[in-house]
C-alpha cells in the first residue's frame, strides 16, 4: 500500500461491507465526537512478524487506541480482528526476508529519530489493489 497511500497510522484495517458510505461517515462522526487533535510523538523501530518494519508511537499512544476502540464498535464491530493485539504505529517497510527484516532492524537501530506531529482528522479511504480514493474525512474537535 505505500504506493497507494501517504504515511499514516491504521485505525481501522481494511475490510468488505455492504455499507453505505453516508452510513460509514455516519459512525466515524459519532465515534470520533469530542475527540480533540491528538499531539503525537513518533518514537523508536519495532518489527513484526518478522517481515514488518515499524515506526512506533510513544506520546497519543493511548489515545489512539481509545479512537480505534470508539471505531470498532457499531456497524465496524463485526469486522474487528480479535486474534492480533492493536499497537499504533506508523509502518516504515515490508522486508522479504528474515534476513532482510534482521538487516533493516540492525540499520536503523542507529537512526535517532523523533518526530512531533498533530493528527488532527480521520481520513476513510476506498482501497483497491491498484488505487485509493479518499472516501471521506471527519475533523477531531474537542468538545465544547
Amino acid at each position: 500500500m505505500a504506493g497507494l497511500l501517504p504515511s499514516h497510522i491504521t485505525l481501522v484495517f481494511p475490510f468488505e461491507s455492504d455499507l453505505t458510505a453516508k452510513d460509514l461517515r455516519k459512525h466515524v462522526e459519532l465515534a470520533v465526537k469530542g475527540v480533540a487533535p491528538l499531539a503525537l510523538t513518533l518514537e523508536g523501530f519495532t518489527g513484526s512478524e518478522r517481515q514488518y518494519l515499524f515506526l512506533g508511537v510513544k506520546r497519543g499512544s493511548d489515545s489512539i487506541v481509545d479512537m480505534h476502540e470508539r471505531l470498532y464498535s457499531g456497524p465496524l464491530k463485526v469486522h474487528r480482528l480479535l486474534t492480533h493485539t492493536y499497537v499504533p504505529h506508523v509502518t516504515v517497510g515490508r522486508l522479504g526476508s528474515n534476513a532482510a527484516f534482521q538487516a533493516a532492524l540492525a540499520s536503523v537501530a542507529q537512526i535517532d529519530t523523533r518526530i512531533e506531529t498533530l493528527a488532527d482528522s480521520v481520513t476513510v479511504y476506498r482501497l483497491d489493489e491498484h488505487r485509493k480514493q479518499v472516501e471521506f474525512e471527519v475533523s477531531l474537535v474537542a468538545s465544547e
